[in-house]
């Protein structure tokens, strides 16, 4: 279930259960006589984007688009959530709104940046690369126990790596075979 909401300038017409849900507010409390502001939840480093795309999406610019980004809020309770928020103009009582659909992708941005952190931080080497030997990433440990940066290894191509070539062909085919390689 997707939280989905009008924006009227910047004030939200209309919210879902799931909405309310995300933003920790009941629907007497947003649809009350007093106007709310979606800048009442916004994080300010996400207000100046708020801006930018509202006015894009509003102004013509982008009408006929869909933004997708990330928005930083402090729910009403001042709960940190992370929103996916796709963005999109629509017209509403004869006037141009902005429809946002609405994830809540806390859990997964925190998960990423643990994985982050572990990759990085780890004094083991760890890559990853494409099928066809691409390197996508690597760690610093990966880099310095190669003596090499993540560009001379794209230079190099990654097979440049392998003391026998056939290790690695033998790697790829138990991957597309078992779609897992363990030891």
């Amino acid at each position: 279930p997707v939280g989905i909401a009008v924006l009227n300038g910047d004030h939200v017409v209309y919210a879902n259960n799931k909405t309310y849900e995300i933003l920790d507010v009941d629907k007497e409390y947003l649809e009350s006589k007093e106007k709310h502001s979606a800048f009442d939840y916004l994080a300010p480093e996400s207000r100046e984007r708020f801006l930018a795309v509202s006015s894009e999406l509003l102004g013509g610019s982008r009408r006929e688009e869909t933004i997708v980004m990330d928005w930083n809020v402090r729910t009403r309770k001042q709960k940190e959530r992370i929103l996916q928020v796709y963005a999109s103009s629509l017209p509403f009582a004869e006037t141009p709104a902005i429809q946002l659909v609405i994830i809540d992708v806390t859990d997964t941005r925190k998960s990423e940046r643990r994985y982050r952190e572990l990759f990085e931080n780890s004094v083991a080497g760890v890559f990853r690369t494409s099928l066809d030997g691409t390197m996508l990433d690597c760690n610093k440990a990966y880099q310095n126990i190669f003596g090499v940066t993540l560009e001379e290894i794209n230079s190099l191509g990654v097979t440049s790596f392998y003391f026998d070539l056939k290790d690695r062909q033998e790697y790829v085919r138990r991957l597309q075979k078992d779609r897992v390689v363990n030891n």
